[in-house]
């Protein structure tokens, strides 16, 4: 009998943004997301102000917005909405989308305002430990991730 499938590939095809990039280990939690609008995939969210709750704009770095497709379509198609289930990955590689140019190997800040994702130090910022940039990309396209 020949084979069904004889191998496979590490990386999955650059696809859409929060989308898990690659088949290595990853860590995603779940949180209910406490924000007061709806919020997009492949943002970081901090800490909310009660137990197993995230939000945009805390000050403790709780992981990046992984994309569904469970959402409901005639809600949203790429967004959370508030008191959602959301997973958060801790540990693994995602797409995001970098308001500034990125080349591999910078490392990876987030915007408390916001959480959108970037690869300088400026007020406002934050460097999650251990994150690093694995592919290049213009502002606003698609860029992997890779936390640590």
């Amino acid at each position: 009998m020949p084979d069904i499938q004889g191998g496979y590939t590490e990386r999955h095809d650059v696809a859409q943004l929060g989308m898990i990039a690659d088949s290595r280990p990853h860590v995603i939690s779940s949180f209910t997301y406490e924000g007061v609008a709806k919020t997009g995939f492949g943002l970081a969210l901090m800490y909310g102000s009660i137990d197993n709750a995230v939000d945009i704009g805390g000050t403790v770095f709780a992981g990046l917005i992984v994309s569904t497709q469970v959402i409901d379509p005639a809600i949203a198609t790429d967004q959370y909405a508030p008191n959602d289930s959301v997973g958060l990955m801790t540990k693994g590689s995602m797409w995001v989308k970098p308001t500034t140019i990125v080349a591999n190997g910078d490392p990876v800040y987030f915007t408390l305002a916001d959480g959108t994702i970037q690869n300088a130090a400026a007020a406002g910022r934050v460097l999650i430990d251990g994150a690093v940039f694995e592919t290049s990309a213009a502002a606003n396209a698609l860029a992997r991730v890779h936390l640590k």
